[in-house]
């Protein structure tokens, strides 16, 4: 009996076992194909890892440009900010002094104003008085009335070629 029994039971096992190695065999796969998943995907997230990290150097180099720039255009910010300031300084000066030559200037001119009116006005008085002297000089004199044909040739011509000679008065 031990025979009759020790073969079937050595059959069974024997089954039993090549069917639980088929199972083993197929988990042993399925792990083996996870491990090379697991493995493809630890490369790539390396090579991702690798992607980023270089981009953050790159972008950290960037930002240091950036702030070394923002840096040296801050200062020439405050280099015209300066220069403005200079320059409006000056510019308030130059208006002040404008406006006091403007200042200048206007009295000049109400002075100038002012004198060439006194001097059309004193002009135009002598005008006058020479249109009067040459109305008077053109009119015969009082005074050739009472000279005399036989005078002085000088006193004929004041008072012109005709002088008109008063006879004496016969007196009485």
């Amino acid at each position: 009996m031990k025979v009759q029994v020790f073969l079937p039971l050595t059959v069974v096992v024997s089954v039993a076992l090549v069917g639980l190695m088929k199972i083993r065999k197929k988990e042993h796969d399925m792990e083996d194909r996870r491990n090379k998943f697991e493995d493809i995907k630890l490369r790539v997230t390396y090579d991702v890892l690798r992607e980023y990290e270089s981009e953050k150097a790159r972008m950290q180099n960037l930002l240091e440009k950036t702030k070394s720039e923002h840096s040296a255009m801050e200062e020439e910010t405050n280099k015209v900010g300066m220069n403005e300031k200079k320059a409006k300084g000056e510019v308030d000066i130059c208006q002040g002094e404008q406006k006091s030559a403007r200042d200048k200037l206007a009295t000049v001119e109400t002075e100038l104003n002012s004198q060439q009116a006194a001097s059309d006005k004193e002009k135009a008085s002598w005008k006058a008085e020479e249109e009067s002297l040459k109305v008077q000089l053109a009119a015969r004199s009082s005074v050739c009335a009472f000279v005399k044909t036989e005078s002085s040739q000088a006193a004929s011509q004041l008072c012109g070629s005709k002088v008109k000679v008063e006879e004496p008065k016969a007196e009485a």
